[in-house]
């Protein structure tokens, strides 16, 4: 992460804006601050982001048409979404990187932007490539590549909300949790799982996981061909 990374919170409520520039500069966040969606993406495009908080309803612009925007510009930059609804507008899940109810800690919304920065921030070489899932030790997806999200149907923001079990075949949940386990204990795993895509299908991957010294537990998985499976 930047020594101080810079933050850019977009939303019509100035009362709500000014309490979140507050909160993060606490945190040592350098934060620029636009009332609309059009005035955010000019600040997007002329200032170097590091992250993006942004409000769903909004005049003139609203956040799903503002985040699709951002992302065409930088997909790299991640998009934490704001609303008063309990989940995400289906319209905004594509291109939001997380969802957070404006109803939630501010605690929520500190972490989760933290947490985003920190993983985008730095990469380990021995585990890139298209299907690439950070965790925490509650099982529960920190970030994932776009390849995950094919794979299993999920945009970004509905996998950041769920669970390793909640995307494991059933017959597989009950050693869900003592497999993980055995890895945070050994700080490296690889072998065969069975993932539960959006439709009920049913995906084998083999997977390779570490947990490195930085604290980060990563996984690659790599999709089985037909052949592989029959061979199996």
């Amino acid at each position: 992460m930047p020594v101080q990374p810079t933050l850019l919170c977009i939303d019509d409520e100035e009362n709500g804006i000014k309490v979140r520039k507050l909160l993060f500069e606490a945190e040592g966040f350098r934060v620029l601050t636009a009332l609309d969606g059009p005035a955010g993406i000019d600040l997007f495009e002329s200032q170097p982001v590091d992250a993006v908080i942004l409000d769903y309803n909004m005049p003139r612009m609203d956040g799903a048409v503002v985040a699709e925007r951002l992302k065409q510009l930088r997909p790299r930059v991640p998009i934490i979404m704001l609303s008063a609804e309990l989940s995400a507008p289906p319209q905004a899940r594509p291109s939001i990187d997380a969802f957070v109810a404006k109803g939630q800690s501010p605690a929520v919304l500190l972490s989760t932007t933290a947490s985003l920065l920190r993983l985008r921030s730095h990469a380990h070489p021995e585990l890139e490539g298209k299907y690439i899932a950070f965790v925490d030790e509650r099982r529960r997806y920190l970030d994932v590549t776009d390849g995950v999200c094919e794979l299993l149907g999920y945009t970004r923001a509905e996998l950041l909300e769920m669970t390793i079990d909640q995307v494991t075949a059933p017959s597989l949940r009950p050693k869900t949790a003592p497999l993980f386990q055995q890895y945070r204990a050994d700080g490296r795993q690889q072998g065969e799982y069975v993932l539960l895509g959006r439709e009920g299908q049913q995906i084998p991957i083999d997977y390779i996981a570490r947990v490195f010294p930085d604290g980060c537990m990563v996984a690659r998985w790599a999709k089985k061909d037909r052949a592989q499976q029959l061979a199996s």
